[in-house]
């Protein structure tokens, strides 16, 4: 594990079943602060009809009871699984890497603790690799019947997003160590925030990469309140610095400009408004009216995201999300300085 940076465990646990011949694929999860949802993923990883698999669990400092979790599913499971008690790190990365040290597969599935794998995930995953490919993607689709109220959070990648979620994803041993692994420094502090984003792209630069359709995981709704949305809005300022570092996400910005058609048209409506105020101030009638209609496809869209988080009128909804909009861009415009990269 050469320059790959690497925590040293304060305490280990590992199955029975752990000893052995190493797997064929090892599943790597990095968890902090999800005890109440790891018995969930734990139980769909016992379940996956691959059955040479090895699990490297990585408990990135928690304070809740997910060290006991791990350590007594370590002495009852059938599946070989191996846990790590890491010290704090912000984010990730560190921990995954630790985890790859561990594993002994040349094949490392990723997914997370907020995620449900479907039973036929890895093998469908595995199968997707043939002599030219480095990295795999698979499909993304939001927990069956979740719902987390009218601000929830999950998950949808249904094609490939340029973005290489770890929620579902696999990739050769060799080309992660070859690329440094996950990146020890951040771009944002806080939730994971675009480092699997830059190790995949590295890979996939010098690797083949495919698109497994067939290899489901679901993720969680997870319950959120709009103080949540405005935070994930605010969260748009490392867009930017992201594409300073993966240059070729660039060519996936809607016209090359914006994040996507939404906040671009959000950005059109902000610019909208300001000429209708500037053009009133200075009495450029009928221009207001004229320049107005450019906010129409704006509006459109708040209207009908409006429609789909109930508990509020649809007017107040849609109120909620054009501040949330407005937020966005000044997040973007920040974020663009910053980095001194233009996305908006």
């Amino acid at each position: 594990m050469t320059g790959v940076t690497i925590a040293a465990p304060t305490d280990s646990a590992q199955s029975a079943s752990w000893e052995g011949a190493a797997a064929a694929v090892a599943v790597v999860v990095s968890t902090h602060n999800r005890g109440a949802l790891l018995d969930g993923l734990l139980g769909a990883l016992e379940a996956q009809d691959h059955r040479d698999t090895e699990v490297v669990v990585a408990d990135n400092g928690s304070s809740d009871d997910t060290w006991q979790l791990l350590t007594a599913r370590c002495a009852r499971t059938p599946m070989r699984l191996r846990a790590l008690r890491l010290p704090f790190h912000d984010g990730p990365g560190v921990p995954r890497n630790t985890c790859i040290a561990e594993a002994r597969a040349e094949l490392i599935a990723f997914t997370d603790d907020d995620c449900l794998p479907t039973p036929h995930w890895l093998s469908a995953l595995t199968a997707a690799f043939d002599a030219g490919t480095a990295i795999v993607q698979g499909r993304t689709l939001p927990e069956p019947g979740g719902w987390g109220g009218p601000w929830g959070r999950t998950l949808t990648v249904t094609s490939p997003s340029g973005l290489y979620e770890t929620a579902n994803l696999a990739a050769r041993r060799a080309a992660i160590l070859e690329v440094g692994g996950f990146a020890g420094q951040r771009l944002l502090s806080g939730r994971a925030f675009g480092e699997d984003v830059v190790l995949g792209s590295a890979i996939a630069r010098t690797g083949g990469f495919r698109f497994a359709a067939d290899a489901v995981v679901h993720h969680r709704v997870m319950a959120g309140n709009y103080r949540d949305f405005l935070d994930e809005r605010r969260r748009l300022a490392g867009f930017p610095m992201l594409v300073r570092e993966v240059p070729e996400l660039r060519q996936r910005a809607f016209l090359r400009l914006f994040l996507s058609r939404r906040t671009a048209s959000a950005d059109l409506a902000v610019a909208a408004a300001t000429a209708v105020v500037v053009a009133d101030l200075l009495t450029l009638s009928p221009w207001p009216s004229l320049i107005g209609l450019a906010m129409l496809p704006w509006v459109a869209a708040l209207s009908q995201d409006a429609k789909a988080r109930p508990g509020r009128g649809r007017a107040s909804r849609a109120a909620q999300l054009g501040w949330a909009d407005v937020v966005g861009f000044g997040a973007l415009l920040a974020g663009s300085i910053r980095a001194r990269r233009l996305l908006l």
